[in-house]
């Protein structure tokens, strides 16, 4: 599948439906649109005065059409949603092999060291007890959103919406039985 200058994707469980407008409208001109569907396969055909293009749709294009549109940047001053621009970074973060290599493991063992205050078994007999703080090590393992002894949640009370409820419960991970 070629890449679009405007998709606008539809996707449903069994389809998915790729229309492709001239880049100087952000409207649809006047089309007719015929789509036949089957579990696995949609085949759509858009015709107008300006365009015409057909797309078979299986699940691999699926991906392909998710990838160009994660890997693409908005025209014609398009505002997008916070979401599409969080999910761009982090496709492009992941995609970034070069800086993968570069950064290696090395990113990671400095913020264990430096924010979280080593790890026993990475620092072996380098490693002081006496420095270490449970309390303040698992505050800072919530600032990446990580529960790993209990969870703490805070919640509207459902009798009283002036009062907040606090909950603290064991962490799923932690119990065998």
């Amino acid at each position: 599948m070629m890449p679009l200058d405007n998709p606008y994707q539809i996707t449903t469980a069994a389809t998915v439906v790729t229309t492709t407008f001239p880049p100087s409208t952000t409207t649809p001109p006047s089309s007719t649109t015929t789509t036949t569907s089957s579990s696995s396969t949609t085949t759509t055909t858009t015709t107008s005065s300006a365009s015409t293009t057909t797309t078979a749709t299986t699940s691999s294009t699926t991906t392909t059409t998710t990838k160009y549109l994660l890997s693409s940047t908005p025209g014609n001053g398009a505002v997008e949603p916070k979401a599409v621009i969080n999910a761009r970074n982090l496709y492009k973060s992941c995609i970034n092999e070069t800086n993968i290599e570069i950064d290696d493991v090395e990113l990671v063992l400095s913020i264990i060291n430096t924010e979280l205050g080593g790890w026993p078994i990475l620092q072996g007999v380098s490693w002081n007890v006496s420095t270490f703080n449970l309390s303040n090590f698992l505050l800072k393992l919530r600032k990446y959103d990580n529960e790993i002894a209990f969870s703490v949640a805070i919640a509207t009370d459902k009798k009283n919406a002036s009062v907040y409820d606090i909950g603290v419960r064991n962490n799923t991970c932690l119990t065998f039985f």
